[in-house]
């Protein structure tokens, strides 16, 4: 069993996030796997380098240019996605890959 960060299988992600916002945890910011870091405006899941086909970025999304690579979940907008400098500290969304099941949290 390995782990790696989520990438958006099947809307699982979005259905996690959700459930997060149910939850309450408000003042929270999550990384979930997506960068534009290798070639700007380009939006790929880390490792598998596949292109972003499904999207849920708040309003104004991505913004920040060369700044901002890193895809985050963020509360102060409702949960949906926003770029982040890469550096900053948060909490990642990870899946566990086992040959039988993928478990997002």
């Amino acid at each position: 069993m390995s782990q790696r960060l989520g990438e958006i299988r099947e809307l699982l992600l979005l259905f996690w996030t959700h459930g997060l916002q149910l939850s309450g945890f408000a003042d929270q910011r999550h990384w979930i796997g997506l960068s534009d870091e290798n070639h700007e405006g380009n939006w790929t899941w880390y490792p598998s380098e596949k292109r972003a086909e499904y999207t849920d970025w708040d309003r104004h999304q991505p913004n920040n240019g060369t700044v901002s690579n890193c895809g985050a979940i963020v509360a102060s907008h409702n949960y949906h996605w926003v770029d982040e400098p890469c550096s900053r500290q948060f909490m990642p969304v990870c899946e566990l890959i086992d040959d039988q099941l993928i478990i997002v949290g």
